[in-house]
């Protein structure tokens, strides 16, 4: 069986309708949006024209090989796809061009020719199938046209109305239209012209303006998913263009308040310190204890509000922890309210466990306690009573319950409690709050891995702290940490320089301040420890900075003149103060602050109000970080310094060995001549035992750097030190008078020539040490070990530096060219031949260095040291 090019070409159109069908159906099911049936009801019309296609060619022919099948069920399935096929084209059509008719009568001439297509082919059954296309074909196919002739005629109509031409989706479907005229008219004008027209007995107009309509419901969505894509930039633009304006507004209300708080948190802080200092002095003054609580209440509040920020930002944590003497924080914290309580006519009952204690962070307790304590005492009437209750529990917790007997919390307010700004509201009572307390309350026992539980009637409220016990940590009693000294009274003249004398051996911190009592107030309390110079702003400090050598500065932010900011740029901006560490201490607050600040170079950001002793305590940090960052900036200099050594050591050598060689020439010469003279033989022989011990001294140099094995022999004192002696006597004949007392023959299992360079060392030293003349004395003894002392008449050393004499680089004399070299080495030195070092010395007196060597029993067991 062949099949013929117009069979083959309908099977193709066929195929490319069923696949349209197929695809518009699983993109209806995909997107499952009944405001989208068109997709559904195209797919409908590309199923029902695939099946009028299959039936009205010769196709037919293979589906019913019988002609009474094909008379008997060909018109019936024709009628009925081509109805529907037509109905579903005119729902796609009526979507594609946007046409939705009111008047439902203007449709009777739509669907009256679909009843008498209906009854014509009925007629082929009574009338026979021959008959029937003889006679009455012409007619089914008369009114099969008039529908979709009149839809047309209604679209255009609805078209030419709206001014509708111009729309992309209408072209097409319009488009398509005229494709399936001119190959309606090409297939009958052709023939009858004599002309072949290739596509005749061919669905090839219809397939190809089904894949128009195709191409314009395509387009629909398209243009719809462009309008959207383009309303969605439009709406987030509007979103970001509206969020960066109430950011700008937000921003602008938080200036506000940080210039408020900076103007009300600086006084603040100075006032609840003074008055505290006064509480302290005046126990029992209801008036100071009234002034007190409405300070302390102020600066709680302005706290609250920036810890309920910070919380909000994630921000709020407490890190540093100690280990806490619990039960005589809580008994110090009770006998504190006992005045307060008094005031109201309260009762406190105290059932503290002994001996708990916890490491945790104890200015976080201090908070959730000042919390809990403060709502008793507000809701808790005359005459009742406040319970203060811990003991450990057995899942190593300490649990801490605060009872009062109080009006209760309200049954439906009982579930907000927690919630940020949440009042509590009485009848009763007015009790003043922002309620923030048991919000930060909350937070914080939960970042301290904690919970927060209450229980509440009518009777009262009972709330429960379960805190882990945790483990390790220092030590601390709360007296210990919360610790806060009097100083001096508030002096406000005194504002540039540090009171008192100024101490070398302390380091200096510069102030910046323009608020002169709490300027005053911070150097009072860090006099004892620093010495402390103050400006009171960023100008005045960035002149003292040019006169002094100063450790470390803490500066507010917002000062007149210069701030903060542009006074920290000025210093970066200058090589020679970019070491200096840096503290902000504001009243700025905020996430975009704090980042701002230390992205400009500072090391820390402080806001107030703040703690003395925090502010100490972070200082004393910084200084001995930096500290111990200098320390190990001078190793790594040193090494590099070793490695120079190392390379000079060896051009030291060669030359060395240009002097030993031609002295045994000359001194064979002498012999073999016959010269005899004693100064002439004790020249050379000087000459190269200097120059031997030159080469010692340069190999232990480079033994010392470089970690070589240091070989150990027995050593005789007194024959040892007897050449070192001459050599300097000869050099200091005339100012210093040397002596060397050892009672015995004393013996030190050593290396001679890393012996040789200690000595060397201190001798030079002690030497040093003597203005004009003096004397150095050497002595031995052997007790359990044998000591070797060094005695000078030289200046002595200071208390303060003599834990620091054999540091790197520490030296006394620097003005006059001392490295701190010497003393290093000679540390380093006696530390790997096992000799201990001590040193006495007294100002205007002299200093004694005393070296202890190892036990004769312990020092003949080691051949050999390595490093």
């Amino acid at each position: 069986m062949i099949l013929s090019f117009q069979e083959i070409f309908n099977i193709i159109v066929i195929s490319v309708s069923i696949t349209l069908t197929v695809y518009h159906v699983f993109v209806f099911i995909g997107r499952r949006n009944k405001s989208e049936l068109y997709y559904l009801y195209f797919a409908a019309f590309g199923l029902f024209f695939s099946v009028y296609m299959l039936f009205t060619c010769k196709l037919r022919n293979y589906i019913f090989p019988s002609d009474n099948e094909r008379m008997l069920l060909s018109p019936i399935i024709t009628y009925f796809s081509y109805v529907l096929m037509q109905w579903f084209a005119f729902e796609v059509f009526k979507i594609l061009l946007e046409f939705n008719i009111k008047n439902k009568k203007f449709l009777y001439p739509y669907y009256l020719p679909f009843v008498g297509q209906f009854f014509s082919m009925i007629s082929s059954y009574f009338t026979g199938y021959d008959y029937y296309i003889k006679n009455v074909y012409w007619l089914t196919t008369v009114f099969a046209a008039i529908g979709p002739i009149y839809m047309i005629i209604l679209f255009i109509n609805h078209i030419l109305r709206n001014k509708l031409y111009k729309v992309r989706s209408i072209q097409i479907v319009f488009s398509g239209w005229l494709i399936l005229a001119c190959d309606f008219f090409l297939e009958e004008l052709l023939p009858s012209l004599g002309i072949d027209y290739p596509f005749r007995e061919t669905y090839f107009g219809s397939g190809l303006s089904l894949l128009v309509y195709a191409f314009a419901l395509s387009d629909r969505f398209n243009r719809e998913y462009s309008e959207l894509t383009s309303l969605r930039y439009d709406l987030e633009e509007k979103v970001v263009s509206r969020t960066r304006e109430i950011t700008l507004l937000n921003e602008q209300k938080s200036a506000l308040f940080i210039n408020i708080a900076h103007e009300i948190r600086t006084p603040a802080t100075l006032l609840q310190n003074y008055i505290n200092k006064l509480f302290k002095k005046y126990t029992g003054d209801k008036d100071i204890l009234i002034v007190k609580s409405n300070i302390d209440k102020l600066v709680k509040d302005m706290v609250n509000f920036l810890d309920t920020e910070k919380i909000e930002q994630g921000r709020l944590c407490y890190d540093d922890r100690h280990r806490i003497d619990i039960t005589g924080y809580l008994n110090e914290k009770a006998d504190l309210i006992v005045p307060t309580l008094s005031l109201k006519r309260l009762n406190l009952i105290k059932n503290i466990a002994s001996g708990l204690e916890i490491t945790s962070n104890i200015h976080a307790i201090d908070r959730i306690f000042n919390n809990l304590l403060d709502n008793a005492i507000r809701y808790t009437p005359e005459n009742g009573s406040i319970t203060i209750e811990a003991n450990s529990s057995a899942n190593s917790e300490i649990k801490f319950n605060i009872i009062d007997t109080g009006s209760g919390i309200p049954d439906v307010m009982q579930e907000h409690i927690f919630d940020k700004y949440y009042q509590i509201s009485h009848q009763k009572g007015n009790y003043q709050g922002i309620g923030m307390g048991l919000f930060i309350t909350k937070s914080i026992v939960e970042n301290l891995g904690g919970k927060i539980l209450f229980k509440s009637e009518h009777t009262g409220t009972t709330f429960t702290v379960t805190l882990p016990v945790s483990s390790g940590g220092q030590y601390y009693s709360y007296k210990e940490i919360l610790k806060k000294e009097s100083r001096a009274d508030i002096t406000p003249e005194i504002i540039y320089n540090s009171h008192g004398t100024f101490c070398t051996d302390l380091k200096t911190i510069l102030l910046v301040e323009d608020n002169y009592e709490l300027l005053n107030s911070i150097k009072e309390f860090l006099l004892s420890d620093y010495n402390v110079l103050c400006a009171i702003n960023g100008e005045n400090a960035f002149e003292l900075l040019k006169q002094n050598e100063v450790n470390l500065i803490v500066s507010d932010i917002m000062m007149d003149v210069m701030d903060g900011y542009e006074f920290l740029n000025r210093i970066r901006a200058e090589s020679r103060y970019t070491h200096i560490p840096f503290i902000f201490l504001t009243a700025k607050s905020g996430l975009s602050e704090e980042i701002r600040g230390l992205s400009a170079g500072a090391i820390d950001f402080i806001q107030k109000p703040f703690s003395l002793d925090i502010l100490k305590s972070r200082i004393q940090s910084i200084l001995l970080y930096n500290e111990l960052l200098l320390k190990t900036y001078d190793l790594q200099k040193y090494k590099a310094i070793g490695t120079l050594t190392a390379s000079i050591c060896h051009e030291i050598l060669n030359p060395l060995s240009g002097i030993k060689g031609p002295l045994e020439i000359i001194k064979k010469i002498s012999q073999d001549c016959g010269l005899k003279n004693d100064s002439y033989d004790q020249g050379i022989h000087f000459i190269n035992e200097n120059a031997n011990r030159i080469a010692d001294i340069v190999g232990t140099m480079r033994s010392l750097f470089h970690g070589d094995l240091f070989l150990s022999e027995i050593i005789d004192l007194q024959a040892f030190l007897l050449p070192l002696l001459k050599i300097f006597s000869d050099k200091y004949k005339h100012c210093i008078q040397l002596s060397l007392s050892i009672d015995e023959p004393l013996l030190v299992y050593s290396n001679k020539k890393g012996l040789t360079q200690i000595i060397i060392n201190l001798l030079n030293n002690a030497a040093e040490a003597i203005s004009t003349k003096g004397s150095i004395i050497i002595k031995a003894a052997k007790n359990d070990n044998i000591i070797l002392t060094i005695e000078d008449t030289g200046c002595g050393i200071a208390k303060t530096h003599l834990d620091k004499i054999f540091d790197l680089e520490f030296s006394t004399k620097k003005k006059s060219g001392g490295t701190g070299l010497g003393l290093f080495i000679v540390k380093e030195m006696a530390d790997r031949l096992s000799i201990k070092l001590s040193v006495k010395s007294e100002i205007g007196k002299g200093t004694e260095i005393s070296l202890t060597f190892p036990p004769a029993h312990s020092q003949m067991k080691l051949i050999q040291r390595s490093i």
